[in-house]
């Protein structure tokens, strides 16, 4: 089994438009809405491909019902968090003339028991994976040696580790 945590999951919007006009109106030829966070997105694909996998993390109010259900629909086991802040929501603009424009946002303040909660989840989970990935970005509240925590609960296992992440929390581990 893959065990996914995804810290700061994300409600994604791709708005496809005919070309971006900055400062100017730009009409959208279509919406597309997918449940994303990089934990999120690999448990996804792992399902796909017929591989067991559980995503953990965090899910907010708000989005959260959306993320669950598409995770539900592709076969990924949810054991994620709820925290009381909302999901945070990225915008893609893919316009057809080069890489698309994103916008991330930071996230909510997840609070020291929600992030408690996740240590005992994942805790609880890791003895039956045979990998444990982590990813993504830290949201507010979070501390820069998450992912060093995390990942030493999963060696501790004798899981393997994977790790996608950017920056200082990924130098730590």
């Amino acid at each position: 089994m893959i065990l996914t945590v995804t810290l700061n999951a994300a409600l994604d919007h791709t708005l496809l438009t005919n070309g971006l006009k900055p400062h100017d109106t730009n009409r959208i030829q279509s919406v597309q809405t997918d449940a994303g966070g990089k934990g999120n997105n690999l448990s996804r694909i792992a399902a796909e491909l017929g591989t067991p996998t559980t995503a953990t993390g965090f899910l907010g109010v708000a989005p959260e019902l959306f993320i669950r259900h598409v995770m539900h629909r592709q076969g990924v086991i949810d054991q994620c968090i709820e925290i009381a802040a909302e999901t945070r929501t990225n915008f893609n603009i893919e316009s057809g003339d080069g890489p698309p424009t994103t916008f991330n946002a930071k996230g909510s303040s997840v609070s020291e028991e929600e992030w408690q909660a996740l240590i005992a989840k994942v805790t609880e989970l890791a003895p039956h994976a045979s990998w444990v990935a982590l990813g993504g970005s830290l949201p507010p509240g979070i501390p820069l040696e998450a992912f060093a925590i995390l990942g030493r609960i999963a060696k501790s296992t004798g899981a393997k580790l994977a790790l996608d992440a950017d920056g200082p929390p990924c130098k730590l581990v």
